[in-house]
């Protein structure tokens, strides 16, 4: 996918690249379910398990927050649903043990037990909703997939307001709506209504898209800009997601992935670009 190319391209060359390099990723596996997942998604424990690893699922490998979350899960059991009841010292074992590893030690979510305050509020969305037959039922009872999320990020703080680009929360959907490499769990929502799970790295390919001509004409005609803003917001979501419907409109999420591994080659290179360079130390010799 030469994307420093398209400024000259057709949208007909456009769409092409887009669909070789999105076929080529699109059917790889979640690395959150790409092992056994301790509890079905079909049940309520098991759907509330994987909002808990999204909700957490912030500025640290995704590897790191599927270990947490086995942690957290093999320390307390099923009262990890519980959690919001439970005393303030529940997982003080589990957070010291991860604050002492190498690969978390500079996870912001570590730093004045925020990661246990996020897990608590999901814990009490989640009795909410097994007061409701539990959260898929929940979920199916929602006319509409942005009704879904505006209501859980109103219960769950950490996945944004309503101006933020959400992506763990979309990411979340994703796993919920689509079906393989997904989970295809939530069947009354449509695929279609998803938006694109925005983050940076993302968000890097979309704009070098709308660098060509004929994505920009379009963008125009349709109405439709990015914000500009360093991190993408509510606005370039939208945005991202009517260009991900141009080439895959009954699965515009079906890019998210595709995107990411590309976009994030991307965003190394133009951080390598902007940093300055040292120059190389002297060896000594002793």
């Amino acid at each position: 996918m030469t994307i420093a190319e398209e400024g000259r391209a057709s949208f007909e060359d456009v769409a092409r690249r887009v669909h070789t390099w999105v076929e080529r990723h699109r059917n790889t596996v979640d690395l959150q379910f790409a092992d056994r997942l301790p509890l079905p998604p079909e049940t309520h424990e098991g759907a509330g398990y994987l909002l808990m690893v999204a909700a957490i699922n912030q500025q640290v490998r995704a590897e790191v927050v599927r270990d947490v979350m086995r942690d957290v899960h093999a320390t307390l059991g099923e009262d990890v649903f519980n959690l919001h009841a439970l005393p303030a010292d529940a997982l003080t074992l589990v957070w010291q043990w991860w604050q002492a590893d190498a690969q978390a030690r500079r996870w912001p979510l570590l730093e004045g037990n925020r990661a246990d305050r996020v897990l608590r509020d999901v814990a009490r969305f989640l009795e909410v909703t097994r007061r409701q037959g539990g959260l898929n039922a929940w979920a199916a009872r929602h006319g509409h997939v942005q009704s879904c999320a505006n209501d859980i990020a109103r219960h769950v703080p950490a996945f944004g307001g309503a101006a933020s680009a959400r992506k763990k929360l979309w990411m979340y959907l994703r796993w919920m709506v689509r079906p393989t490499p997904d989970l295809g769990v939530w069947r009354h929502v449509h695929p279609r209504d998803l938006r694109i799970p925005l983050d940076v790295n993302t968000m890097v390919v979309f704009r070098r898209l709308a660098t060509a001509h004929c994505v920009r004409e379009r963008l125009r005609a349709e109405g439709l800009r990015f914000s500009g803003q360093e991190r993408p917001n509510a606005q370039d979501v939208e945005t991202a997601t009517a260009m991900a419907r141009w080439w895959y409109p009954d699965d515009p999420a079906c890019v998210d992935y595709p995107f990411f591994l590309r976009g994030r080659e991307l965003f190394a290179a133009e951080r390598a670009v902007q940093e300055p360079r040292h120059p190389a130390r002297r060896r000594t010799e002793g």
